[in-house]
């Protein structure tokens, strides 16, 4: 007895034993089965039946061989390093709800896109920057070198000049072509041309054009009022390339300039030029002094000049002019002609210190008058190279207008009368004669009494 009871726990015992193992089994199998349906909802769709997973399952097949078997291979190759190479990614697909196309799970390469569009990004800025300092290098370069020879117009500077007036040609010389040429060429141009470019800038061209120009004179082909003389200026290339008083007329010729502007003005006339007023002059005797013109043949009695007659073969006759020599061999001295500025149709007076009346005041009430005022300069006010200026207007508020052939800068401007009367040397009052029309004045240019175009005997 107590055997078979024994018996019957134990059968009770392996009972119990199997009902829970089944029991645990079933609830084992249900989360299996629960886990299943929700990895199926996650990867799938809330579809889940086989029908949609086959219907997936083609169309990954089918886009695997649309795009290649390699796509394909590499892509399985990667499904399956996870896990089951069918079921798993059948797992993996995801799937609209609404059906249609599964979207292949196939990473992108961003990054190699990316990486190959950086390279060549930073070749390109590395190309720009190399360019760029290769630019500066180069601009820097040529500052420092070649700019030296080619924006440096004192650097070629001819060695024939030296002393100050190298010095002073370097201090105006600029970087135009004209003066530049000038500078290195200053062995072709005579130094006192030099001298006038550095004193006169507006005088470069003329100086420049020395080597080629033709040197000689032409007339005066502008037109001019009787009553306002035209400003004129020496390095005029229609005379200042003449010779006058052992140079150019356009370094000497202040003189002859400034007569020329008041006899224009005067008689309203332009057949006398400086070049030509120049010439009658030197034919005088006059082209003299530190002025190259000498104020007593202005307003001086002028001599015919000295001539000595000789009696070559002894018959009492001058063998040249055929007339009868007196006093063979024997200097004489040839009868005067009046004055130079009577000479060329004008009246000259000069202007001295008079009791009681300042000089200043006497020159005023003569310019007052319709007088062009001829000054010799002693060399302050108008420059420290003396000279001849003048003047050839009052102006409204009492000051002067003065034309120096000399210089733009003194002719541009007013003067105060006391500062021309305090620099003159010597004033001369120039007037035409009354009931002087626009009749040329006829000019004994050789002292013979006759003009020497028309042939007429002249009285003055």
């Amino acid at each position: 007895m107590p055997q078979r009871s024994s018996r019957s726990g134990d059968r009770a015992r392996r009972t119990s034993s199997r009902q829970t193992i089944s029991s645990d089994y079933g609830r084992g199998e249900s989360r299996y089965e629960s886990g299943s349906r929700s990895r199926s909802r996650r990867n799938v769709g809330t579809v889940g039946s086989d029908d949609r997973l086959r219907r997936a399952r083609g169309a990954q097949l089918s886009d695997q061989r649309f795009r290649g078997q390699d796509a394909y291979g590499r892509n399985a190759s990667r499904s399956g390093s996870r896990g089951s190479s069918r079921g798993r990614s059948s797992r993996n697909l995801d799937v609209s709800q609404k059906g249609g196309y599964p979207l292949r799970n196939r990473p992108i390469n961003f990054t190699k896109s990316r990486s190959n569009h950086d390279t060549t990004f930073m070749v390109v800025v590395g190309i720009i920057i190399a360019l760029l300092v290769i630019l500066v290098i180069t601009l820097i370069s040529c500052a420092a070198s070649c700019g030296q020879d080619t924006n440096d117009p004192t650097s070629n500077i001819s060695q024939s000049l030296e002393g100050d007036l190298r010095t002073q040609v370097e201090q105006v010389v600029t970087s135009d072509f004209q003066s530049t040429f000038v500078a290195e060429h200053a062995d072709q141009y005579p130094v006192e041309l030099i001298q006038l470019m550095v004193n006169e800038p507006a005088s470069t061209s003329f100086v420049y054009n020395y080597p080629t120009a033709a040197h000689g004179a032409s007339s005066y082909d502008e037109s001019v009022s009787r009553g306002t003389a035209p400003l004129l200026y020496t390095w005029d290339p229609r005379w200042g390339y003449t010779d006058y008083a052992g140079s150019l007329l356009a370094v000497t010729g202040s003189g002859p300039t400034a007569l020329a502007m008041a006899r224009m003005g005067l008689l309203g006339q332009t057949d006398q030029t400086p070049a030509t007023l120049a010439s009658f002059i030197t034919q005088m005797g006059g082209a003299t002094g530190e002025t190259h013109m000498d104020a007593n043949v202005i307003i001086g009695a002028v001599p015919g000049g000295t001539v000595t007659h000789v009696d070559e073969d002894g018959d009492g006759y001058d063998d040249n002019t055929g007339d009868y020599i007196e006093n063979t061999g024997d200097a004489t001295q040839a009868p005067t002609q009046g004055s130079f500025a009577s000479t060329i149709g004008l009246n000259a007076t000069a202007i001295t210190a008079e009791p009681g009346i300042a000089i200043t005041d006497t020159m005023m009430g003569a310019l007052g008058q319709g007088a062009n005022i001829l000054i010799q300069t002693s060399g302050g006010a108008f420059g420290t190279t003396p000279h001849w200026v003048v003047i050839v207007a009052q102006n409204s508020d009492g000051s002067v207008a003065v034309y120096d052939p000399t210089s733009t800068s003194n002719s541009l401007h007013s003067w105060d009368p006391s500062t021309v009367v305090n620099d003159a040397s010597t004033i001369i009052s120039l007037t035409a004669p009354a009931g002087t029309g626009d009749q040329p004045v006829h000019v004994d240019e050789d002292g013979d009494g006759y003009d020497d175009t028309t042939g007429e005997y002249l009285d003055n």
